[in-house]
């Protein structure tokens, strides 16, 4: 696959430009940070919720496999279809205030979902994980659109790299994060988790 694809030069840079210009662009580290924070989503699908089913609902413990296979699937199906249409810097912030609002509405679906009969709690995580995956995508597609079109063209990987120490990050704290918030606390924790993707998704 690789040896298909086309070769591109690289760009040079400006005559007077400095190394490292990524690390002494406030703003793009600041959005790294607010990026970083909102990377914890990933892994609510995959670390918190399945601990959550087992531990917290009445759900089968097959719905953790369930969760998995609605948010792959909704992932694979409709990713390029929500990316064609995030495109700029402006397209990009807009779709991180949707991920933040639908991360919210999310996560107070799965703190209802505490102490319902089965098949009410199965249902109610259904409807969580799918809309989870909603904002899963309007994520990503402001990430792909905000890191491109933020960096300059000759500094590209500087700039998603520096990104990435922030999703990096992120994986490494979200389990003591989501532990703490989604596990310690419960169903408040769960909302306060909302509260900050959302926030984080605003100041974006």
């Amino acid at each position: 696959v690789c040896a298909r694809l086309p070769h591109f030069a690289p760009l040079p840079a400006p005559p007077g430009t400095r190394r490292g210009v990524a690390l002494r662009d406030k703003p793009f580290i600041a959005y790294t940070v607010l990026n970083g924070v909102m990377s914890l989503q990933y892994a609510v699908i995959t670390f918190a919720l399945p601990l959550w089913i087992a531990t917290e609902t009445n759900a089968p413990r097959w719905m953790v496999g369930a969760v998995l296979i609605v948010n792959t699937i909704g992932v694979v199906a409709l990713q390029v279809w929500v990316g064609r249409k995030v495109k700029t810097v402006r397209q990009g912030a807009a779709a991180m205030r949707v991920a933040g609002f639908v991360f919210l509405v999310a996560c107070g679906a799965v703190a209802v979902s505490s102490g319902l009969p089965t098949w009410a709690a199965a249902a109610v995580l259904l409807a969580a994980v799918a809309v989870h995956s909603v904002g899963e995508m309007c994520h990503a597609a402001a990430v792909f659109a905000l890191s491109f079109e933020l960096a300059p063209a000759h500094a590209q990987s500087e700039y998603v790299g520096l990104q990435d120490m922030g999703l990096g990050a992120a994986f490494a704290v979200a389990p003591a994060v989501l532990g703490a918030l989604c596990l310690g606390i419960g169903q408040v924790g769960w909302l306060l988790l909302g509260g900050l993707l959302t926030a984080a998704g605003l100041a974006t």
